[in-house]
């Protein structure tokens, strides 16, 4: 019962974390607007620096939803590693 319980709530944590993370929260861009507008900065305004922050703002949120990712990969398979078990 008590393995039941930890395993759901670290199933509410993981897609916790995957809605803050998801970019469709309101008046805030996509990432691919976001990619769109860096790539407009970068070739149309010639501002680089604007475009320098915007990438590197897309690249530590990928980074992170990656680690999120993994982690949730990782617990299923110790789900499904314990089902075969039982």
């Amino acid at each position: 019962m008590r393995t039941t319980i930890t395993t759901a709530f670290a199933i509410i944590l993981i897609l916790a974390q995957f809605s803050t993370l998801s970019g469709e929260e309101v008046g805030k861009p996509t990432d691919k607007v976001r990619l769109q507008q860096a790539l407009f900065a970068e070739e149309a305004e010639r501002d680089l620096p604007k475009a320098a922050r915007e990438y590197e703002l897309l690249v530590e949120e990928y980074t992170a939803a990656r680690r999120i990712g993994l982690s949730a990969l990782y617990r299923l398979a110790e789900v499904r590693r314990k089902q075969k078990r039982q």
